[in-house]
């Protein structure tokens, strides 16, 4: 995650580790913690019950999960999901991600204020834009038409480069196969000495979870699906 499919260099020879989560524990983590993923309706992404009503509608078409990422708009969460890893699984063409060129060319399309590092002002510009752009039509058609419209919305074909894509689910209750297949994907193998399996949250925010809380949640199917 995280290649700068709108440039960059890349060496062929290093190996990308790809982690899959399952659609709908992805997007309660959404809900949690969105990152660069911003949202014209945040009191729907902070509600307790969020992800409930991810697809409905708002504005006219419009879904109360519809967002931005890195300047393209996405109608729900689901459809970013889908666009993202559809291109590492099948090679279809992706989004590019946000260099400082792509930053500076949104903050020219919406008039922000940008000195090379995406600010908590330069983000909620880009809400306020959301906002907007699904209440009124005419700004929307508008947008539509701008030249740095059209550039953000591109679609680029992926860089080839060696990868596996691992599920999060494997990773979390079969962590030792994983690894072992990993290295004997690579011609190498596991130090049995040094596996380390760290036990407590792996961040300060979004109510990360402890190993043993995340494996108690994920192997709860009522968990899955609640609030859809």
């Amino acid at each position: 995650k995280g290649i700068p499919y709108d440039g960059g260099t890349y060496s062929s020879d290093d190996l990308r580790i790809i982690i899959i989560k399952d659609p709908l524990t992805w997007i309660k983590s959404m809900c949690k913690a969105s990152y660069y993923v911003i949202f014209s309706n945040w009191s729907w992404k902070r509600h307790p019950l969020c992800p409930m009503n991810i697809s409905r509608p708002m504005h006219d078409n419009y879904t109360m999960s519809f967002n931005a990422w890195h300047g393209h708009l996405f109608n729900n969460l689901l459809e970013l999901y889908n666009v993202y890893y559809a291109s590492w699984l099948n090679g279809n063409q992706t989004v590019g991600i946000g260099t400082v060129h792509r930053n500076q060319q949104l903050a020219d399309l919406l008039q922000l204020n940008f000195t090379g590092t995406p600010t908590k002002k330069f983000y909620l510009g880009i809400s306020s834009f959301l906002n907007r752009y699904i209440k009124d039509a005419s700004f929307a058609q508008d947008m539509q038409q701008h030249q740095l419209f059209d550039i953000l919305h591109t679609l680029f074909t992926p860089v080839k480069l060696p990868h596996i894509v691992l599920r999060f689910e494997d990773v979390l209750f079969r962590p030792i196969e994983v690894v072992d297949k990993i290295c004997a994907c690579v011609g190498g193998y596991r130090r049995t000495d040094k596996t380390v399996l760290p036990q407590d949250a792996s961040k300060r925010h979004g109510k990360s979870k402890t190993r043993e809380e995340a494996m108690h949640d994920y192997a709860n199917r009522t968990y899955r699906y609640l609030n859809y």
